[in-house]
C-alpha cells in the first residue's frame, strides 16, 4: 500500500512539472481561445436557428471558462513572480514552484522508502508545503518595516534636492544614487518608469501596491496632489516627514510593549517539541509508541495541528494593527 502511494506521489511531482512546463505557453494558448470565443460568437449571429443557438451558447461558457481558469492561474503566477522580484530573488516563478512541489512530495517520498516514521514524513511534508510561504512573506513584511524606516531619510533627499533647485525628477534620482536598500531599489525603479513614458500617478500606484505600506502610499498622494494643486512641496514634505516620524516611534512603543507576549508565544509553542525531544532522549521505549503505532501517529499529527493553530492565535493576540 505505502509503494502504491508513493508511485502515485511520484506520478504527481511528474504531472505538475509537465503542467508548470505548459504554463509558459499560456499566452499564447489564451489568445487562440479568445480567438475561438469570438468565432464562436460571429459564428451564433449568423445561425438563426434557437437548437444551434443554444448549442453555441454552451460553448462559449465553456470555452470562457477555460479562458477563465487559465488567466487566474497565470494571474496568480505574475503575482508570485513579483514577489520573488521584489525580494531579489532572480529565480524563474516556473522553477521555484516546480522545486516548491517536487520537495513537498518527494522528501517524505525518499524518507518514508528509507523507513522514517509516517509521522515525521507528514511534518517534513507541511513545513515543506508551507514554509516557502511564510519565508516569503516574512521577507516582504521586512522589507516593507526596511523601507518604512528609509522614508524620513529619503524625504530629506528630496526636500534638499528641491531646495538646491533640481527638479522632482532629479531629487527621485537622486535617492537611488545617494541610498541604499528597498528604497534605493524602488526608487530607481520610479525613475525608470517615469523616463520610458510611465505618468508618475501610474508609476507611485504600483509601487504603492507592491509595498503595502501605509507611510509610502501618503506620502505618495501627498507629492502627487501637492503637483497638481501647487504650492511649497518642501514645507509638505516636512510635515509629512514629522508625521511619519511619531508613526514610527509609535509602532516602536507598540513592539515593545507586545514583545513580551510575541516571546511568551514562541515558548509555549517550542514547550511542547522540546519535551517530545526530551523524553525521547531520556526514555525512548515511552514515547515509541508514538511514532510506531498508527494511534500515536495520529494523535502526533493532531498534536502538530493544535500547535499551529495556537501559534497562530497567539501571533493574531499579539499582532497589533497600526
Amino acid at each position: 500500500m505505502i509503494r502504491i502511494l508513493m508511485i502515485c506521489l511520484c506520478a504527481m511531482v511528474f504531472l505538475f512539472c509537465l503542467y508548470v512546463i505548459l504554463i509558459q505557453n499560456f499566452t499564447e494558448s489564451k489568445r487562440k481561445t479568445q480567438d475561438r470565443v469570438m468565432g464562436l460568437v460571429s459564428e451564433e449571429e449568423r445561425n438563426k436557428s434557437d437548437k444551434k443557438k443554444g448549442k453555441l451558447n454552451l460553448k462559449i461558457k465553456k470555452e470562457k471558462k477555460k479562458v477563465s481558469v487559465f488567466a487566474t492561474t497565470h494571474k496568480k503566477l505574475q503575482l508570485l513572480e513579483e514577489e520573488l522580484y521584489n525580494l531579489g530573488m532572480k529565480m524563474p516563478v516556473q522553477t521555484f514552484v516546480t522545486l516548491w512541489v517536487a520537495i513537498t512530495i518527494g522528501l517524505p517520498t525518499i524518507m518514508m522508502m528509507l523507513g522514517v516514521y509516517i509521522a515525521i514524513c507528514i511534518i517534513v511534508a507541511l513545513i515543506a508545503a508551507f514554509g516557502p510561504l511564510l519565508f516569503i512573506q516574512k521577507k516582504k513584511k521586512k522589507r516593507k518595516e526596511t523601507l518604512e524606516s528609509q522614508l524620513i531619510e529619503g524625504i530629506t533627499v528630496i526636500t534638499n534636492a528641491l531646495k538646491a533647485g533640481h527638479s522632482f525628477q532629479t531629487a527621485m534620482g537622486n535617492i537611488a544614487v545617494d541610498m541604499e536598500g528597498p528604497m534605493a531599489e524602488e526608487f530607481g525603479r520610479v525613475t525608470r518608469e517615469t523616463q520610458r513614458g510611465m505618468t508618475l500617478e501610474a508609476s507611485f500606484n504600483s509601487l504603492c501596491e507592491r509595498i503595502g505600506s501605509d507611510d509610502l502610499e501618503m506620502l505618495c498622494q501627498t507629492i502627487l496632489i501637492q503637483r497638481k494643486v501647487g504650492g511649497n512641496l518642501t514645507e509638505v514634505l516636512d510635515k509629512i516627514s514629522e508625521t511619519i516620524r511619531n508613526r514610527l516611534d509609535l509602532k516602536e512603543e507598540i513592539k515593545t510593549l507586545t514583545s513580551s507576549g510575541k516571546i511568551s508565544g514562541y515558548i509555549i509553542g517550542a514547550l511542547p517539541v522540546i519535551l517530545l525531544v526530551l523524553i525521547s532522549m531520556i526514555n525512548p521505549v515511552y514515547a515509541r509508541p508514538l511514532f510506531n503505532t498508527v494511534i500515536g501517529n495520529i494523535l502526533l499529527l493532531i498534536s502538530v495541528i493544535l500547535e499551529v493553530i495556537g501559534f497562530i492565535m497567539i501571533n493574531k493576540v499579539v499582532d497589533i494593527k497600526y
